[in-house]
């Protein structure tokens, strides 16, 4: 959670110096986030069990970057991570088996 906060002011400290946007020119914004990201589930077969994995509720922190290449035309990548947990849900059994911390991390690009 001390590594997580770090990075966080980290990158908060870079946005606030590195929000490069000219008007009329080519420039480079650089922007972090913290939210939260609700989990969900998926049917699955685990061995020879059938159930599902659910992902649980947890915050969820990225960085975006977009660049202006042109007037009203911009290139954007964007990161962001989600540390949860995961279980396995067995329609057979029950309870839930700890299938043990997962990063969810979604990597994305738009123009």
């Amino acid at each position: 959670m001390k590594i997580i906060f770090s990075a966080l002011l980290l990158l908060f400290t870079l946005t606030s110096f590195a929000q490069y946007s000219a008007d009329d020119s080519n420039g480079l914004e650089i922007s972090a986030f913290y939210g939260y990201r609700f989990g969900g589930k998926v049917d699955v077969f685990y061995g020879a069990d059938l159930g599902y994995l659910k992902i649980n509720d947890n915050a969820a922190y990225g960085v975006d970057l977009s660049y202006r290449i042109r007037n009203r035309f911009n290139v954007n990548l964007q990161w962001s991570r989600q540390d949860t947990d995961m279980d396995f849900f067995g329609y057979r059994e029950i309870g839930a088996e700890d299938l043990g911390s997962v990063a969810v991390e979604y990597f994305m690009v738009s123009a």
